[in-house]
């Protein structure tokens, strides 16, 4: 009963499946540490640390700083949306959602780290939101990009 299961299980593309997706994990994993890097350099300049100490550091900065950064941040975000991210605005995991009903069609790779960077900036720069959408977005980009250069 279990060999014409292994046949099944070999004739299909499970055994590539199977292995790629610890290696798209691994790159997502990888991708993660990368955005969550991103935004403490994004918000080193203007409250000095990297840390998620953002409430304690922001209390020793003076009050113009706490002002013009998420003002000088959310400018360059929205340049960012309107000159370089398609749909001007970031993928989050409706867009993941949508890309899956549609066979992985509508995540590129570089659309993907151009989110990536932007929702890093915008967060970097005192944004309020979370970071694990844009994170689901990159590594559904990574994933996309790998199954479209495989086949």
């Amino acid at each position: 009963m279990t060999i014409p299961n292994l046949r099944i299980f070999q004739q299909g593309r499970h055994p590539a499946v199977w292995l790629l997706a610890p290696l798209v994990g691994l790159a997502t994993g990888g991708a993660a540490i990368l955005f969550r890097l991103a935004i403490g350099i994004f918000q080193w300049p203007w409250l000095g640390t990297m840390t998620e100490n953002v409430a304690a550091a922001a209390r020793q900065q003076p009050w113009w700083i706490i002002l013009l950064a998420p003002a000088i941040g959310g400018l360059l975000v929205g340049l960012m949306l309107n000159y370089l991210l398609a749909g001007k605005r970031t993928g989050a995991v409706p867009d993941v959602m949508e890309a899956r009903i549609n066979a992985g069609r509508g995540l590129g790779l570089w659309q993907g780290f151009l989110n990536a960077v932007a929702s890093a900036l915008s967060l970097g720069a005192g944004a309020s939101a979370g970071r694990e959408g844009p994170i689901v977005h990159l590594g559904a980009s990574i994933a996309a990009a790998a199954c479209t250069r495989l086949n």
